[in-house]
Formats: structure tokens, C-alpha cells, sequence
């Protein structure tokens, strides 16, 4: 038989792999050949031109080191996600992970990491510090709560921070992104702590948790995406729950039409935004102009804009349903539910029975008003809200003020103390899928 030629071996070696490459989607062939990422030298890719006896070995039939085997083996798995995760895995071929595909951290990245820890022990420290007198009163209520009231509500607390990590894991769901659970608890207690001890902190708390994210495997963009939904969704819930709140304590009597119109304000502001941000991701047109809008803005980092782009095409598609919201609403719900059952224990340990409504819209209107920047936690703010609205709607000052300071223990330092090793503890061991 005569021996192949180059040429030929090349063209057979094309048509092998038309058989056994999946096509690639638009966008990643936009990311892999702006990565270079075919033209890196595998074994036996690409054919020596010198020597037509070696044959070329076909890219996608390279087992499990193509650069294209782990978007085949999602695809043969009857499992083939997002393009972000065809993306990140196909990167992660090469030691490549996420969206931008970043080299790993520096020692100046270590430096700058412990600086951050030591700061936010500082951080935590200074609050204990301002709220040194409110902690002892605090103390005081909770000695005088039965046992059994009180460790129900330490129960129901921690059921709100079980319900949390839910919140965080069907947030990524929602953008095409999956984390274990003890991932999702590490995630949620160590952004609780920063946004609690910082001023405004909801924002540092944000940005520690798309940081987490990263290390789990997941990419940037998508992390950003989920840590969006979940804390707008989460409010949309809470201001769910306050209306329903204000509704019941109105046809009870409690409070009087423009109370109600008062306390939905903020819920109509979250809803309107969750609105508009539905609308947009529901609109290509709106995406195109407004990711048009941004390269020119960004001119040199068009690379980035694309991966921004490709991770929002994605998020609508997971959300053109609404299926990938409810869950998130739902886990907030319960958290939410959680919070204020373990306040109602609170209530109901010093003596004081409080109508549902009157209950939910005092919790809901401080919890609001904590999305705001303000100080730490909503330190002051929450308790003089909070106490201000049960006294305002017919509940003893004293009784009052003892519940809420009791509850805020609960709710607040107990949380924060559990959080502050979940900060520091390294990211918890499994790679996101």
C-alpha cells in the first residue's frame, strides 16, 4: 500500500475530527481563539509537516486532555450546561479556571489577604466595643428568659442561617452554577460577618462573596451575577412579608393607611428594581445596547465586556422562566420566617403577645432600612427602629426594648462570632460544577 502523504494525512486527520468534535458555540469560539487556546502544543497535535508517516491525532479524540473533552463528556452525560461552564472547563483543560482565566495570586495577593483578616477582627472588635453598654443590657434580658424559650430561639436562629446558605446555592443555580452545602454555609455566615462589621458592609460583604466564589471555580461574572440576585431577591421576600405585615396589622386596627404606605415604601423601591432588572435580562435589544454602551466606555477590555455578556445571556436564559427565582425567594422566605419566629420567642419569654402583623412589620421595617449604608450592622438604627414601631403600635416601652436588645443577641453577635472562623477558614475542599 503507498505511503500517505502529509497533505493527506492532514485532510484525513480533519475529517476524524469533524466526526468526533461537538460544535463549539459562538461564544466559545470567540474565547478560545482569543486565548490562543488550539494553538498551545498537545501530544500529537499538530502533525510533523516533515514526515508524512506520523499521523495527526484528531483534537477531540485526545481522551481526557482535549481541550473539548469536558464540554463531550457533558454533552455525552446528557448534561451539557451553560456556555460558562463548557468555557470553564474547557480552560480548566489547559490549568485554566474561570472566566478570565487569572494566574494564580501573588505574595503581594497574601500580604494583602492577611491585612484584610487582621482588619476585620479589628473591625469586629471596635463594634463589640461601641455596643459594650447595649451587650450587657442585653445580657441581662436574656438571664431573666426561661430556658426553654430562649433555646428555641437559638434553635429557630439557626435554622434562619441554615435556610441562608440555601439562599446563596439556589442564587448559583439560578445562574448555572452549583456548590455543595457546606461551601454555600461558608459562603453565607463569612459575607453575614463582613456586612455586619463594616460600614455599609451589605457591599464588602458582596465582594468577599464573589472573591469566595472564585476559589470555589466559579467565574467572576457568573459569582457577581448570583450574588446580585441573591441579595435583591432576598429583599423583594422581606418586603413581600413586611406588606403582607402591614396589610394584617391594618384591617386589625393597628395602624392606620398612610402607616401602611409608609412601610411598603422601601418594598416598592426593591420590587421596582427587581422589575426593571427582569426586564432587561428578558430583552436582547436592552443587553445589546447596554453591553455596546460598555465596551465603549471599557475600550481596552473588550475581553472582559464579552465574558460579562456571555454570563448575562446565560442568567436570562436560566431566569426566562422564573423557575430559577422561586427557589431563591422560597429559602428566603424561610429564612426570613425563621428570623422572626425566633424574635416572637423572645416576645413571648418575657411575657408579651404580640399580634402576627404588629410583629412582621416592626422586624421588616428595621431589617429594610439595614440595606441602606448606615453604621455597622445597623447598630442604633435597628434597635430604635425595631423598638420605636412595637411601642408605636401599642406595645410596652420596657418590654419592648428588653425583647428587641435579647433578640439582637440572637440574631446579630451570635451570628457574627460563628462567621468570623468561616471567614478565615480556607475555602471549603470541592470545585463548583
Amino acid at each position: 500500500m503507498p505511503r500517505s502523504s502529509p497533505e493527506h494525512t492532514r485532510r484525513s486527520s480533519r475529517s476524524t475530527s469533524s466526526r468526533w468534535m461537538p460544535a463549539p458555540t459562538p461564544t466559545a469560539e470567540r474565547w478560545m481563539s482569543r486565548r490562543s487556546v488550539c494553538s498551545r502544543p498537545r501530544q500529537g497535535w499538530p502533525p510533523d509537516a516533515d514526515d508524512g508517516s506520523r499521523k495527526a491525532k484528531p483534537l477531540a479524540t485526545q481522551g481526557a486532555h482535549g481541550p473539548l473533552s469536558a464540554a463531550r463528556r457533558l454533552k455525552e452525560g446528557g448534561g451539557l450546561g451553560s456556555q460558562h461552564q463548557t468555557l470553564r472547563l474547557a480552560g480548566a483543560e489547559f490549568g485554566q479556571t474561570g472566566d478570565d482565566v487569572e494566574s494564580q495570586p501573588g505574595p503581594h495577593h497574601r500580604v494583602l489577604r492577611r491585612a484584610l483578616l487582621a482588619g476585620s477582627l479589628a473591625a469586629v472588635g471596635v463594634v463589640a466595643w461601641g455596643a459594650r453598654q447595649e451587650l450587657r443590657d442585653a445580657l441581662g434580658v436574656i438571664r431573666t428568659l426561661p430556658p426553654g424559650m430562649l433555646l428555641i430561639g437559638l434553635l429557630l436562629e439557626g435554622g434562619a442561617v441554615a435556610a441562608l446558605a440555601q439562599v446563596y446555592r439556589a442564587s448559583l443555580e439560578a445562574t448555572g452554577a452549583r456548590i455543595r452545602y457546606r461551601q454555600g454555609l461558608q459562603l453565607s455566615m463569612g459575607a453575614f460577618t463582613l456586612s455586619r462589621v463594616l460600614p455599609g458592609g451589605g457591599a464588602a460583604g458582596a465582594v468577599w462573596a464573589v472573591g469566595r466564589l472564585r476559589q470555589y471555580g466559579v467565574p467572576r461574572s457568573v459569582a457577581a451575577a448570583a450574588v446580585v440576585v441573591e441579595g435583591l431577591l432576598a429583599m423583594v421576600t422581606l418586603g413581600t412579608i413586611v406588606t403582607i405585615g402591614a396589610v394584617a396589622a391594618l384591617f386589625r386596627g393597628r395602624v392606620t393607611v398612610g402607616g401602611v404606605l409608609a412601610a411598603c415604601t422601601i418594598p416598592v423601591l426593591f420590587a421596582v428594581l427587581a422589575w426593571a432588572a427582569a426586564a432587561g435580562l428578558r430583552s436582547p435589544a436592552v443587553r445589546t445596547r447596554f453591553f455596546s454602551a460598555v465596551r465603549r466606555i471599557l475600550r481596552r477590555r473588550h475581553e472582559r465586556v464579552d465574558v460579562w455578556e456571555s454570563a448575562t445571556d446565560d442568567l436570562a436564559g436560566a431566569m426566562a422562566s422564573g423557575a430559577g427565582v422561586w427557589p431563591v425567594m422560597g429559602w428566603s422566605a424561610v429564612n426570613w420566617l425563621f428570623d422572626i419566629a425566633a424574635l416572637w420567642m423572645v416576645f413571648l419569654g418575657l411575657g408579651a403577645k404580640l399580634e402576627i402583623g404588629v410583629l412582621v412589620l416592626g422586624f421588616g421595617v428595621a431589617n429594610l432600612i439595614t440595606a441602606l449604608p448606615h453604621t455597622p450592622g445597623g447598630l442604633g438604627l435597628v434597635e430604635a427602629g425595631m423598638t420605636g414601631t412595637y411601642v408605636g403600635l401599642g406595645a410596652d416601652t420596657a418590654v419592648a426594648l428588653a425583647a428587641v436588645l435579647a433578640y439582637r443577641v440572637i440574631s446579630f453577635w451570635i451570628p457574627v462570632i460563628v462567621g468570623v472562623p468561616q471567614y478565615l477558614r480556607a475555602p471549603a475542599a470541592g470545585t463548583a460544577t
